[in-house]
């Protein structure tokens, strides 16, 4: 048994399964070598097959009635080196609308049967659930990963909550605080955007969450704040832009000046509050600012 799968605009093997010796790895070669080489294995496989080949599964002498043509298009993708050539064959492309999502098939000595078509047939919805799941749980993943990392630089806290202002989440400024500002958080649910501001997070089976960020204003850098690390008036404002969320390239532009001067700017405020990291400068200010 084997299946397919298309992955990023081509098609790669996926799970292979024999009954005899053969090693699972020159398989794997031999026909992801072919498609690399044709783009095709066999009769049919492309990424927006034809209708009549969509969820349906095919015996091999449906789909070439040259048996001395087919042992040729064998011959051609290598089959003959993994003992695959000249068996039958029934296989069926899984197919979403017109995109083909995965391909599965079976080879064995005996002729298949109609019979047979028709049992790998009732197996297509199940077929076509598991390449949809293949597809997306990797990019949900990814997303995931995306998400933490966009709330890792944003300077307030800022993360996702559930209804009842639970951190589920977030930076790790948010999490250190999610039980002491859990009352905050569910008033900024209830409309008090005081503290911080509340964005509706609506998915498909989930009840509603929320995307929190601490508001702007709880990032001000005080006098007192100042005097105590010996801040210039420019590494204030440089400290208040960083605390929005701003780049060296965006602080250079507000400030009116060159990106390394802007960078001098954000080392020498570094160097004076004895932060290692503009992350760790600002969490240090939201600190001593609660």
């Amino acid at each position: 048994m084997y299946s397919l799968r298309s992955v990023d605009e081509a098609v790669e093997a996926d799970q292979l399964a024999t009954v005899t010796p053969v090693r699972d790895e020159l398989a794997r070669e031999v026909i992801d070598s072919n498609l690399r080489t044709h783009g095709r294995q066999g009769p049919f496989i492309q990424l927006r097959p034809a209708a009549r080949q969509r969820n349906r599964a095919l015996l091999f002498h449906q789909l070439v009635r040259d048996r001395a043509h087919l042992r040729v298009l064998a011959r051609q993708a290598g089959l003959h080196r993994v003992g695959l050539d000249g068996l039958d064959q029934v296989r069926m492309l899984v197919c979403e609308g017109p995109t083909l999502k995965a391909f599965v098939g079976v080879y064995r000595a005996e002729p298949f049967s109609a019979r047979h078509s028709e049992l790998l047939s009732r197996l297509q919805p199940a077929f076509l659930e598991r390449a949809r799941l293949s597809s997306v749980l990797p990019q949900a993943e990814l997303s995931l990963a995306a998400l933490n990392t966009v709330f890792e630089n944003t300077a307030s806290a800022t993360g996702l909550v559930d209804p009842r202002g639970r951190v589920m989440m977030g930076n790790a400024r948010l999490l250190a605080n999610a039980v002491t500002w859990r009352q905050k958080l569910q008033a900024a649910i209830a409309g008090d955007c005081s503290s911080f501001s509340a964005t509706p997070v609506d998915a498909v089976g989930f009840p509603r969450h929320y995307l929190v960020r601490e508001v702007d204003g709880a990032g001000r850098v005080t006098p007192a704040f100042a005097r105590k690390h010996g801040l210039t008036p420019r590494e204030t404002e440089v400290l208040e832009l960083l605390v929005a969320g701003r780049s060296n390239a965006a602080i250079a532009a507000v400030l009116v000046c060159s990106v390394r001067t802007a960078e001098t700017h954000v080392s020498n405020l570094l160097a004076k509050t004895q932060a290692g990291s503009r992350t760790e400068v600002i969490d240090l200010l939201l600190t001593e600012s609660t």
